[in-house]
């Protein structure tokens, strides 16, 4: 198992590898879709392949009476055995860090920085304010 110190410091290597594009995710769909039929809350899962045959997959969990988690699990594969798995709940250690981790891959994976920056090219620079300006 994986220590507290350990884990932060694997958490801090994957956003940083994340942030400069070094290290690829990919979502997996199939996890939301068959969520809702069959009566479980949806959830989402993102995992890339390491060096040396390790998968990381983290999948984030918005159940309707607990509060939100991310599964941290490392598999020898996306089928193979489990190495080790941490669930962390909104407000538990390690939380932010695992959060912000959560929201670039997420970001990344759906390619939300490209879509942003093409409505802002469309929309061009608003001459009207979006939020009406409060009187002094």
């Amino acid at each position: 198992m994986i220590s507290d110190k350990e884990f932060l410091e694997l958490i801090q290597g994957l956003y940083e590898k994340t942030a400069k594009e070094d290290l690829s995710w990919q979502y997996f769909p199939r996890a939301s879709a068959n969520a809702g039929m069959q009566g479980r809350e949806p959830y989402d899962i993102y995992w890339t392949q390491m060096p040396k045959s390790a998968v990381i997959e983290l999948q984030y969990g918005t159940p309707s009476a607990e509060p939100d988690f991310i599964n941290f699990t490392i598999a020898r594969s996306l089928v193979g055995p489990v190495l080790d798995t941490r669930k962390v709940y909104e407000g538990d250690f390690g939380w932010e860090p695992l959060s912000d981790l959560f929201a670039l891959i997420r970001r990344r994976a759906l390619g939300w920085d490209d879509v942003f920056k093409s409505m802002r090219e469309f929309l061009g620079n608003p001459t009207v304010p979006a939020v009406p300006q409060q009187g002094p």
